[in-house]
């Protein structure tokens, strides 16, 4: 249901917290909820639209930053004291269900990326970076139909599969089947465009490591804060396809590293990344007294 500035402003008053910061209802909100004597968090999703800043120094009225990742926070003002509150997964991840499949052999084996079908998101990496005897699952809605016809050229001759219209349960069932699920983002895309923010945390590698699935990233924005470097996945270099395809190809031919890879992924997932988690250290950071906090 729409709402109209004025009610979107006055609820984000009423639950103190506003989700993105680069935008004028945010900026707004924050600016009134200082006038009213009340106190006023953000949590940055990395939306940018029109806003007030560096006219306005909107940060002095905040009483915290909450960002989702250590690079999320570097890209927010210096102004403001902060405290990093990593996001979770959903409990439809976390359940246990049906027991982990035996590892596949590597002909029968496939990758899966699961997100938006968009230029920063580096899937054409993936697909050229794919060994032989490897597929590709492909699962997100368009947003580029540009992009899709560049990915359908590069599929050319491959077994890659692009599928739009995933049902939860279908999804589900794609990351615990998996060899591995990959998240390939990157800062200069295959049109030449350049991309600041691509990844704040990247919640596609948490569900995956739910499902005790392993995941390999590239080293862009939050996600090496989310994978270990080979304990629960590979973080590699972005934009290089050579690079993503040795570490698949190292996780097809060793079913015992698939598995264990998988097993310290969702632990990690249930000790760090639920939304429970998230949730106590949020209404913990509500409480507790900024004054003086830097």
């Amino acid at each position: 249901e729409l709402q109209s500035p004025c009610n979107l402003v006055c609820r984000l008053l009423l639950e103190k917290k506003c989700h993105q910061y680069r935008v004028a209802v945010s900026q707004l909100a924050i600016l009134a909820g200082a006038a009213m004597g009340k106190r006023t968090f953000v949590t940055d999703r990395g939306g940018v639209g029109v806003h007030f800043d560096p006219h306005v120094p909107v940060e002095r009225c905040l009483t915290a930053l909450l960002p989702i990742s250590r690079f999320s926070l570097a890209h927010l003002p210096t102004g403001a004291a902060s405290r990093v509150i990593h996001g979770g997964t959903t409990e439809l991840f976390l359940s246990e269900g049906a027991p982990r499949a035996p590892a596949p052999p590597q002909q029968n084996a496939r990758v899966l990326y699961v997100g938006r079908i968009m230029r920063h998101k580096g899937i054409d990496v993936l697909v050229e970076g794919l060994p032989d005897g490897i597929g590709l699952d492909v699962m997100g809605h368009v947003y580029d139909e540009e992009y899709l016809a560049l990915l359908r050229r590069l599929a050319t001759d491959r077994d890659v599969r692009f599928v739009h219209d995933a049902t939860d349960e279908e999804l589900l069932g794609a990351y615990r089947g998996a060899l591995v699920t990959v998240l390939p983002s990157v800062y200069r895309d295959a049109f030449g465009g350049r991309w600041e923010m691509p990844e704040l945390l990247g919640n596609v590698l948490l569900e995956s490591m739910a499902c005790a699935t392993p995941v390999i990233c590239s080293d862009v924005g939050g996600m090496p804060e989310v994978v270990e470097e080979g304990i629960s996945g590979f973080v590699v270099a972005p934009n290089d396809p050579a690079a993503l395809g040795r570490r698949i190809s190292a996780l097809a031919g060793d079913p015992s590293l698939r598995i264990e890879m998988g097993r310290r992924a969702r632990q990690c997932v249930l000790e760090r990344f639920t939304w429970e988690r998230a949730a106590r250290s949020t209404l913990a950071a509500y409480r507790e007294d900024w004054s003086g906090a830097e």
